[in-house]
């Protein structure tokens, strides 16, 4: 058996208490940040009026519901 004391005892629950909240934490924001990263795959951007529309087909063409001007899957940067 180890011998330690109350305090010391404390402390490394404490430890293992955070580290267990700092890896679900960090699962969390994981798993956010790939599902946004899929929504942002299906996001199109018209080049001339500006509309952010979701086109959930596979063509490479899309038409904009605003304007109706055919637009190329880009990929859109999150600023």
């Amino acid at each position: 058996m180890f011998k330690t004391t109350l305090p010391e005892l404390i402390i490394y629950d404490l430890c293992i208490l955070l580290g267990l909240l700092s890896m679900v934490w960090a699962v969390r924001v994981w798993q956010q940040r790939r599902r946004e990263r899929k929504l942002m795959k299906f996001r199109v951007s018209c080049d001339v009026c500006g509309t952010v529309f979701d086109e959930f087909t596979n063509q490479p063409l899309v038409p904009c519901p605003t304007c109706g001007r055919l637009n190329e899957r880009d990929r859109l940067l999150d600023v």
